[in-house]
C-alpha cells in the first residue's frame, strides 16, 4: 500500500497558518466530524474526480469539472465528483472486494485486504477511491411482454370471436333470432303461444296495433316478423294499395261478424231510418252490407261482388241511415246509434257477448271462407322453418282453448293448407280488381 501524502509545510492541522500572511483558519477535530455518506435513498453514484476510467464505464456520462465536497479523512483527496441531478439513474450496489477498473487493463479481481493492488494509482493521487463501497451500475430497462404471448392471447380472442360469429349464423332461424307477430288489440291466444315456443326455444314477441292499416306496413318493413290479425279480403286489399306482397302461411280462426244494439233486442224491432254504424275500410264495409243483405234489411244489386260500397245497394226498404267509421269506434257508437255492426274480436275487447247480437254469419259457410283470418309473412319468408313451427304451435290445443274462451267460442279454428290459402287469395284479388 502507498503511503499517505504528508500535509504541506504551510499547513498547520491544529487550525493556525504556519507561513506569512497566511489566513488563519481553524479546521474540525477529524474524531469529532461525522464522514459524508450517501444518502441511503439516493441511488445516484458519487464519482471520484480521480477515476476517469469508472466515468468512462458510464454511458452517456458527462466529464465536468467535479465540485468539492468534504470529506471527513485528513489528508486524504478532499474532492469526490458528484453527478449534477437529472442524469443516469444508478442502482447502488455492495461489494464484497475492492476492484478497479481501466480502460485498458480491464478489471482486476478482488484482493484480498492489505495485499498490493496490481493495477497502483499514478504518484501523488489519492487512494480513497480504492475503499468505495459502491460500483456503478445501470437500472435495468423494463422488461417487455413476450411476443409468443401477445400472439397467443391475440389468437384466442380472434377464435372467440370467430366461434360467436358461426355461432350466431348457425341460430339466425333458431333460438337467437326474434320473432315479433302484430296482432290486433288484446289476443291472449298469442302470449299462451309465447310461453309454449319458449319451451321449443324459440322466442316469440307480441306486438299489439290499435289501428287496422299498421300491421301490414309494419310487416312490409320488417319492423314484424308475422301478423295474425286480418282476414284474406283484407289482406288482397292491403296488397293493392299498399304495393306489398304478403302471403297467408296458415289459418287461425273465422269468427262472425255481428250486428249489436243497445236499444232493441230482437231484430224485427228495429225501427224505420235506424241510424246503422259500420266499418269504412273496403274489406269489412263490403262484409257488413252483406250481412244487412242477409238480415233483409237491405238488397245488393246482382252480382256485387266481396267489396261492396253502399252504391252496390239496389233496395233499402226500411230506409236505414248507414253511417261508416273507423272499425275500432263501433262499439263506442252503441250508445247513439240504433245498431252497429262489429267485427268479433272487437266487440269481445269491448266487453260486448256474441250471444247478444240481433244477427250473424255462419263460420261454417262457404260465403264466409274469405274472411278467414290467417298468420300472413313476407312473400321471401314464407318457408322459414321457425314459421313452421309458430303455425304448428298456434293448432295446437293450449293455444285453441284460449282463442274459443276469449270469443265465448264464436271463434272456429278452420284446418286449410297454405296452398288452398294462396288459391283462395287469388280468386279474392281477382274480384278486388274487377270491382275496380
Amino acid at each position: 500500500m502507498h503511503a499517505a501524502l504528508d500535509p504541506p509545510a504551510h499547513c498547520s492541522v491544529g487550525g493556525t497558518a504556519a507561513g506569512p500572511g497566511a489566513r488563519a483558519r481553524t479546521r474540525t477535530d477529524p474524531a469529532r466530524r461525522r464522514p459524508a455518506e450517501p444518502h441511503p435513498t439516493d441511488h445516484r453514484l458519487r464519482l471520484p474526480r480521480t477515476l476517469p476510467a469508472l466515468r468512462g464505464d458510464v454511458p452517456h456520462a458527462r466529464r465536468r469539472p467535479a465540485r468539492p465536497l468534504r470529506t471527513g479523512a485528513p489528508g486524504a483527496d478532499r474532492t469526490r465528483s458528484r453527478p449534477r441531478r437529472g442524469r443516469l439513474p444508478l442502482r447502488r450496489t455492495a461489494v464484497t472486494g475492492l476492484a478497479h477498473s481501466h480502460p485498458t487493463r480491464g478489471t482486476s479481481a478482488p484482493q484480498e485486504p492489505g495485499a498490493p493492488h496490481p493495477h497502483p494509482p499514478p504518484e501523488g493521487t489519492s487512494t480513497m477511491h480504492h475503499t468505495t463501497p459502491y460500483t456503478a451500475t445501470r437500472r435495468p430497462a423494463p422488461r417487455r411482454p413476450r411476443a409468443p404471448r401477445r400472439r397467443a392471447l391475440l389468437a384466442a380472442t380472434a377464435a372467440t370471436a370467430l366461434t360467436l360469429l358461426v355461432a350466431g349464423c348457425g341460430t339466425s332461424g333458431s333460438a337467437a333470432h326474434r320473432i315479433r307477430v302484430g296482432v290486433s288489440g288484446d289476443s291472449t291466444e298469442w302470449d299462451v303461444l309465447a310461453k309454449e315456443a319458449k319451451k321449443q326455444g324459440l322466442d316469440v314477441e307480441v306486438v299489439p296495433f290499435d289501428d287496422y292499416s299498421l300491421p301490414n306496413k309494419a310487416l312490409a318493413a320488417g319492423d314484424i316478423e308475422l301478423n295474425a290479425f286480418q282476414h284474406l279480403v283484407f289482406l288482397a286489399q292491403s296488397n293493392t294499395e299498399n304495393g306489398t306482397d304478403i302471403v297467408p302461411l296458415a289459418p287461425t280462426t273465422v269468427v262472425p261478424m255481428g250486428l249489436y244494439s243497445k236499444k232493441v233486442k230482437k231484430l224485427a224491432d228495429l225501427p224505420d231510418g235506424a241510424r246503422i254504424a259500420h266499418p269504412n275500410d273496403p274489406a269489412n264495409e263490403g262484409r257488413a252490407l252483406r250481412l244487412l243483405a242477409r238480415a233483409k234489411l237491405i238488397e245488393l244489386k246482382k252480382g256485387t261482388g266481396l267489396y261492396a260500397t253502399a252504391d252496390d245497394i239496389a233496395a233499402n226498404p226500411h230506409h236505414l241511415r248507414l253511417t261508416p267509421v273507423n272499425a275500432q269506434q263501433t262499439p263506442r257508437l252503441l250508445a247513439d246509434v240504433d245498431a252497429a255492426v262489429i267485427n268479433d274480436g272487437v266487440a269481445s275487447l269491448s266487453g260486448i257477448r256474441a250471444e247478444t247480437a240481433l244477427f250473424k254469419d255462419d263460420p261454417h259457410s262457404p260465403d264466409v271462407r274469405p274472411y278467414i283470418n290467417v298468420i300472413a309473412a313476407r312473400a321471401e319468408d314464407r318457408n322459414n322453418p321457425d314459421y313452421a313451427k309458430v303455425i304448428k304451435l298456434y293448432a295446437g290445443r293450449p293455444v285453441q282453448d284460449e282463442a274459443r274462451r276469449t270469443s265465448n267460442g264464436t271463434a272456429v279454428h278452420l284446418d286449410l293448407s297454405a296452398a288452398e290459402l294462396a288459391k283462395e287469395l287469388a280468386r279474392v284479388d281477382r274480384q278486388l280488381k274487377g270491382a275496380s
